[in-house]
């Protein structure tokens, strides 16, 4: 079950392009595919660097995100790492491509994250699903405008396992649905818990709850 893996990135290792006709005979057997024990791979980078994917990932959930590349490999470890932060049902339904050439769907709806050529990045802002829309090359926002919610979301992928967010994610939002509107409130609910550990600030928290979950079944955990 791919929503078990600690660590989804150990499976880009697994692809491989052809490098010609004589290498077809690979690809006749089954691969065997053993999980790492050794934690989470990390993102390089800056948390910076990656604000704006995750701000609009989650702080615009209705809608989809296309980010602009070069090539595919510029993003496959971030696109994987995002995938890989999530809990497990967000897991099962959240969609991504890292090299689309047309508007990727599934029963109808578009992929929640897609990453293709900048040179097309105008034509795929003009479809009719009015994805939000990321350049490559469109300068970091500044770290004192980000919310901190972000912030603690970047710096996560970037350091897994450094933060208590992803161990918050696994244990409280285990039976939520797997919906991406669910991700900020609960990264908001991470930061305040953790910003005064011995003494919670106990309004913002009930404030966050209640406004993210207001009927009782949606904040039963």
């Amino acid at each position: 079950d791919l929503d078990r893996l600690e660590d989804p990135a150990t499976l880009l290792s697994l692809f491989r392009r052809p490098s010609g006709p004589k290498a077809l005979g690979d690809y006749e057997k089954a691969i065997v595919f053993a999980p790492t024990k050794d934690g989470v791979g990390r993102v390089e980078g800056k948390p910076s660097s990656f604000v704006r994917l995750v701000e609009l990932l989650y702080g615009e959930p209705d809608r989809p995100v296309v980010v602009g590349v070069e090539r595919p490999e510029q993003v496959e470890r971030i696109f994987v790492a995002i995938w890989g932060q999530q809990w497990r049902s967000l897991r099962r339904s959240f969609t991504f491509c890292t090299g689309s050439l047309s508007s990727r769907t599934q029963n109808g709806s578009p992929f929640d994250l897609q990453a293709v050529p900048a040179a097309e990045l105008r034509r795929f802002a003009k479809s009719e699903h009015a994805p939000n829309v990321v350049c490559q090359d469109e300068p970091e926002p500044a770290q004192q405008d980000a919310e901190e919610w972000l912030l603690r979301t970047c710096a996560d992928l970037i350091n897994p396992g450094e933060s208590s967010l992803r161990q918050f994610l696994r244990g409280f939002a285990r039976q939520l649905p797997g919906e991406r509107k669910l991700f900020k409130p609960l990264a908001e609910i991470d930061v305040l818990a953790n910003k005064h550990i011995r003494k919670p600030p106990v309004r913002d928290l009930i404030r966050v709850v209640t406004q993210s979950y207001p009927r009782t079944e949606d904040g039963r955990e």
